[in-house]
């Protein structure tokens, strides 16, 4: 990194050089200016304006007008801003060189600043604050200047200006600058120069440069080859570091430039606010002195540090100067007031600064002080100011898991999740490690099951931070179906359903048939598997079966019907004609249902006939029904065989008129009724008609007469005045006049208007008064200006009576004088009243004319001996005194001055620090926590509240209290008149839970009878607590790192750390036992005599499987079929081994034989057995029987026939060589006339 020294070369050997020959014609003027603002209390804020005036020049205002202003709250205004201080010299020369400000030659600088309080009528993202000053400096070389340039006529103004966002940052201060904005530069050396900007609450800022303003709107025009960005000639090109402000040259010519430069401040990446300075950089040749110098950080040029919180940081800041002889001297601003800067040796001093900063000191800004080095030279000391930054990184991060439909994994068990971590703060590349087994070194974790995880992020600078993250899982997918409708008849109506529950929902549904939704229709009897899968495509198996219910019907129905009439049918269709028909329906369990029915179909007789009657009078129909109404009626009669006769009827009823007619004529005249008759007599009248049907017409007439209307009315007008008569005609003279009208219904109507002309007055007349008096007209208007006036008033017919009046003004003689004397003085005033206070004064005299003659005297009394003042400024800031002295602390202080009118003025200062109470943070319940906990923290402050974390905000944490669930240095930021106060610090500790795996993980298979061994992994070196869980119950005495597990189920392990109380729960182990059926049936009784007997294994083992037919304990060679078949005596069973591995021995059954035979009872017996060689085979009979005997392997297969057919009686022994046989078991079957017996013989 490039260091950011901050230089300010005051060297001036002789400034002279720049302006000689010229003083008279380019006078220095305004030598630069800034504009800042600092908040105190809801909307109002301290505006503070600096102008930089050369010496030489001309003489600084009094007062300076300040604009505010929001386009967007419609406000546009000015305030007036006082003088604060007496314009204290900012360049230093040394002790024997006066400059201009003193009565020297050497040019000199003074700085004036102006302040006051401005409260802004409401909140807007828009305000500008801005200022203006004569004028600027005539001597600048490097702008296009009017000619000629002087401060009176032809000059340049200088414009700043400060925007404001109260809108989004309601109690911001702007930056601040430290260093003074004028720049006295050597020809041919590098030179680094910075504004020293300050902004109290720690916002990110941004520097850029701009052309230098003369109005909101306009702005200085640069010569050929200049510019904003090159406003002076330089090798290598001047430039700016638009993040620290630094400005960088080599100047190449003798010039005075202009550069402005505009910080602007942001807030959560949001524009908060900006200021604009406005400076001068004068180059010239300082031969023969070099300004001194400091190293960068231990003796390097790097100007930047790192370090992580609660560790120390430690480097040392060398000095020295090109010159020999000179005596350098090291200070530095307290820029990290928690650091120490320690300064030892001379002439070329070292400074050591360390700090430990605290984990509360963490964030992304970086802190910043400066170390300034000056010589002695003369005129002008050499200085030079570096900055150094120093970062705390705040690293920190937020892990994220992945997303399958609001899990960490897909399905219950699996091992398919991640987690990624997203680093905040601290300082790029980061570095990666995850507690996985093996490690995981990337910013994303993956292959992880459920459970609980943590991640260690190392930033470049070695700081880190411990993060968890968790891994969650579905439950388990489950289905599970019902028989919605069984088949009926055989019949493909049999229904199921399918239901799923756990997963994440969204299923899809698949049946064995192809169907896809839940419910499966139109089915067959038998079984049919559903399978169900969620949106992560886990899924679920589950089976139904249809069985099939009821059979089909018939039976026979005769029916008759009328000709014409209709037979509803047992399906609800209708039918009109004999036959048979056939309905097919289904019974209320599914079957066909037939009804077979024969129709036969009766005749029906029909007639009509057609009648007329008069309105009123009645009919007899057939059937007797009574009737009046005209219209079609059937009469239904019945015939012999039942069916219908039907008589129609059409009845026309022929009407009797009567109608109504309402007549009016004008009365006077008549009307001809329809019968004839004529009337003139208002009244109701009947005429009595016949139509041509022959029946009656009544027609009732109702007469009214309209009047004939006559009025009279009197009017009055005033003269000249015109009236309207009722037909139209206008009269303006008085008179009666007739008006004929015609009514709304027809008839006259006349009008007779008497008008009456009543007549209008005129009066004058002349009134005078003096200046500033008042006269009331007739019409009670109060008037005070000279002229003619109308008064329009009423007489009492209510006509005009017009007064004109002529008003004349006597002048009142009036006059100002302004008189100052000092304190203890009199002044007489001209009325001969002695004064001795300041004030304004009213003498009223008289003139001649009898008006008042008034002289107003402003009275000024200056002080003489002493006045005083109270001043409070914040720590940490200063006050320039009225003699021009800046202090810093508390005290009082005494200004010896004169003032303007030469009397003397000792001016007593009382300074003191503003008080800013400090909030105060308190816990309410332990700061110590497990992951997923919280405590509340709460806060003293009433009002503008902002908790900090690690020095940070945190966002929309603007209330009284905040709930913490993040490890961290918390504390509550307040903004106060004096900026920023933070209140103590907690320390919150969240302690992250243990992370615990299983494993083996996931899905698992064990057979029955088996074990599998789980073993816990917690990423604790011990004081570890374990409990192991099957199916989310606990496992009673399962309390160590290991369990073996026999049972199928879903297995878990709880850690506890046992130091914290936290626990972490595992990753699932899905363990399933392998079982299935063996189970061996027979087709006789076991009891035979020595029949075949089948044995059959029925088992679920599955394809693949190995089965071994076994007797007595050992296997049958050969026998691994399904059935296995046996005439021998003895315990059978079978082994059946799955695809697998896993085994099971099914049930057993016991042969024996059974002949009810007294022979079976004797003896039979094998001789040695096991034997190797000779066998003896011996029986005894009780009477005399052909006795043979076959030696079979275990197959039964027969490998030798020992006796054959053998008389025996009594003891008989038979004996036969084993030689040449394999080991093994072997039968030896003996029959004694057909009867056998088995016995087993092993062979070594």
């Amino acid at each position: 990194m490039t260091k950011s020294g901050l230089t300010l070369r005051l060297l001036v050997l002789t400034i002279a050089i720049l302006f000689a020959g010229s003083t008279k014609t380019q006078a220095s003027h305004a030598a630069g200016a800034d504009l800042t603002y600092r908040w105190l209390s809801g909307n109002t804020y301290e505006v503070t304006a600096a102008f930089y005036r050369d010496c030489g020049g001309i003489t600084q205002p009094t007062t300076v007008t300040l604009n505010y202003a929001s386009v967007n709250c419609g406000v546009n205004q000015n305030v007036t801003l006082p003088a604060i201080n007496n314009g204290p010299v900012i360049t230093f020369p040394c002790n024997s060189v006066q400059t201009t400000c003193s009565g020297g030659s050497t040019p000199g600088i003074q700085q004036w600043l102006y302040r006051g309080n401005i409260t802004l009528p409401s909140a807007c993202s828009d305000w500008k604050l801005s200022y203006s000053v004569t004028a600027r400096n005539c001597a600048i070389t490097t702008i296009v200047q009017p000619s000629p340039c002087n401060s009176s006529t032809s000059y340049e103004p200088i414009y700043v200006e400060a925007l404001l966002n109260n809108l989004n940052a309601p109690q911001n201060s702007s930056p601040t600058f430290s260093n003074v904005p004028i720049s006295f530069v050597c020809l041919g050396q590098n030179f680094n120069y910075n504004h020293g900007v300050i902004d109290l609450n720690g916002d990110s800022l941004t520097y850029e440069l701009i052309t230098p303003l003369t109005s909101a709107t306009t702005s200085v025009t640069y010569l050929s080859g200049y510019s904003a960005s090159s406003p002076i000639l330089s090798s290598p090109a001047f430039s700016i570091n638009p993040n620290t402000g630094d400005l960088f040259m080599n100047p190449t010519a003798i010039q005075v430039s202009v550069v402005a430069i505009r910080v602007k401040e942001y807030r959560n990446g949001i524009l908060i606010g900006s200021v604009i300075r406005d400076m001068q950089i004068y180059s010239r040749n300082c031969t023969p002195n070099f300004v001194p110098f400091a190293s960068g950080i231990n003796g390097t040029s790097e100007n930047t540090a790192y370090v992580c919180p609660g560790s120390t940081l430690c480097f040392n800041i060398t000095s020295g100067d090109p010159n020999p002889g000179q005596t350098v001297v090291m200070t530095w601003n307290s820029g990290i007031p928690a650091a120490t800067f320690n300064i030892s040796g001379s002439p070329y001093p070292t400074g050591q600064f360390c700090w430990t900063p605290q984990p509360s000191d963490a964030r992304s800004q970086p802190y910043t002080f400066t170390v300034t080095v000056r010589d002695d030279a003369c005129p002008l000391n050499g200085v030079q100011t570096y900055s150094f930054s120093v970062y705390v990184p705040d690293v920190d991060g937020t892990v994220a898991s992945s997303n399958y439909n609001g899990f960490g994994v897909s399905c219950n068990g699996n091992a398919d999740g991640s987690l990624t971590v997203t680093p905040t703060g601290g300082i790029v590349p980061f570095t990666y490690s995850w507690n996985t087994v093996p490690a995981q070194t990337g910013a994303t974790a993956t292959g992880l099951a459920a459970g609980n995880y943590q991640v260690v992020v190392t930033d470049s600078t070695g700081c880190q931070v411990t993060l968890n993250g968790t891994i969650t899982e579905p439950a388990v997918v489950n289905a599970s179906t019902g028989v919605t409708q069984n088949a009926t008849c055989a019949n493909s109506n049999g229904s199921v359903s399918l239901a799923a529950s756990g997963g994440v929902g969204g299923y899809s549904y698949n049946w064995s048939n192809g169907v896809t939704t839940a419910v499966n229709a139109g089915l067959l009897p038998g079984t049919y598997t559903g399978t169900v899968t969620d949106a992560n495509g886990c899924s679920a198996v589950a089976q139904a079966i249809i069985t099939n219910v009821g059979d089909p019907s018939q039976q026979n129905v005769n029916a008759s019907i009328c000709s014409g009439g209709s037979y509803l049918l047992p399906d609800g269709s209708s039918v009109s004609a004999g036959g048979v028909y056939t309905t097919t329906l289904t019974s209320s369990l599914g079957c066909d249902s037939i009804i077979v029915t024969t129709l036969n179909v009766n005749s029906v007789i029909t007639s009509q006939e057609s009648v007329a009657i008069c309105d009123g009078d009645s009919y007899l129909l057939p059937n007797g029904q009574v009737v009046s109404t005209g219209g079609v009626y059937i009469s239904n009669l019945l015939t012999s065989a039942g069916c219908d006769s039907i008589i129609t009827t059409t009845l026309t009823v022929n009407p009797i008129y009567a109608f109504v007619e309402n007549v009016s004529v004008c009365d006077g005249n008549s009307y001809m009724l329809p019968n004839g008759n004529s009337v003139s007599t208002a009244g109701t009248y009947v005429s009595m008609l016949t139509s041509v049907s022959g029946c009656d017409s009544v027609i009732t007439t109702n007469l009214s007469l309209n009047p004939i209307y006559a009025f009279v009315e009197n009017i009055s007008i005033c003269d000249g005045a015109s009236y309207v008569l009722p037909n139209g005609n206008t009269v303006n003279a008085a008179g009666s006049f007739v008006s004929m009208l015609t009514s709304v219904s027809g008839c006259d109507s006349v009008i007779t208007t008497n008008v009456t002309v009543n007549p209008v007055y005129a009066l004058a007349e002349n009134v005078s008064i003096c200046d500033g008096s008042t006269y009331t007209l007739p019409n009670g208007q109060v008037v005070s200006t000279g002229g003619v006036y109308t008064s329009n008033l009423q007489s009492t017919a209510g006509c005009d009576s017009i007064i004109t009046t002529t008003l004349t003004i006597n002048a009142v003689a009036a006059s100002t004088t302004n008189a100052a004397i000092c304190a203890g003085g009199n002044y007489t005033l001209p009325d001969g009243v002695v004064v001795n206070q300041t004030g304004t004064y009213t003498s009223t005299l008289q003139t001649q004319a009898g008006c008042d003659s008034i002289v107003t005297t402003n009275l000024t009394v200056n002080d003489v001996f002493q006045s005083a003042e109270s001043v409070s400024i914040c720590s940490g800031q200063s006050y320039v005194l009225p003699s021009g002295q800046t202090v810093s602390q508390p005290g009082v202080y005494t200004s010896n001055l004169t003032t303007q009118s030469g009397c003397d003025s000792i001016v007593t200062t009382t300074l003191s620090f503003i008080q800013v109470s400090v909030p105060i943070i308190t816990a309410q319940g332990s700061t110590t926590f497990c992951a997923g906990g919280s405590v509340t923290l709460s806060s003293s402050a009433e009002a503008n509240y902002q908790w900090l974390r690690n020095n940070a905000p945190i966002n929309g944490a603007t209330s009284q209290t905040y709930v913490a669930n993040k490890s961290g240095n918390y504390k509550m930021q307040i903004t106060t008149s004096c900026g920023l106060r933070y209140s103590n610090k907690i320390v919150v500790t969240k302690n992250p839970l243990p992370v615990v795996s299983v494993s083996p993980g996931g899905f698992n298979n064990v057979c029955i009878g088996d074990s599998i061994l789980l073993t816990a992994s917690v990423n604790l070196s011990g004081n570890v607590g374990y409990q192991w869980y099957r199916n989310n119950q606990p496992i009673a005495g399962a309390t160590n790192a290991t369990y073996y597990a026999k049972t199928t189920g879903r297995f878990k392990v709880v850690a506890t750390n046992l130091l914290t109380g936290c626990t972490g729960l595992s990753n699932q182990s899905r363990i399933t036992v392998l079982n299935f059926t063996a189970n061996i049936t027979h087709d006789i009784p076991l009891v035979t005599c020595y029949d075949d007997i089948t044995m059959t294994l029925n088992t679920t083992a599955g394809a693949g499987a190995i089965y071994q037919w076994r007797m007595d304990g050992i296997d049958i060679p050969g026998a691994n079929g399904l059935t296995y078949v046996t005439k021998n005596p003895g315990v059978y069973n079978v082994k059946v081994t799955a695809a697998n591995g896993c085994s099971k021995i099914s049930n057993s059954l016991t042969v024996s034989i059974n002949c009810n035979d007294t022979r079976l009872s004797e003896m039979l017996q094998v001789s040695p057995n096991p034997a190797k060689g000779q066998v003896a085979i011996e029986t005894f009979y009780h009477k005399e029987v052909l006795m043979s005997a076959e030696l079979y392997d275990m197959t039964g297969r027969q490998l030798k026939t020992i006796c054959s057919n053998l008389s025996a009686k009594g003891y008989t022994k038979v004996t036969f060589n084993t030689t040449g046989l394999n080991a093994g078991i072997y039968l030896i079957r003996v029959s004694d006339s057909g009867i056998p017996r088995t016995i087993r013989l092993i062979v070594e």
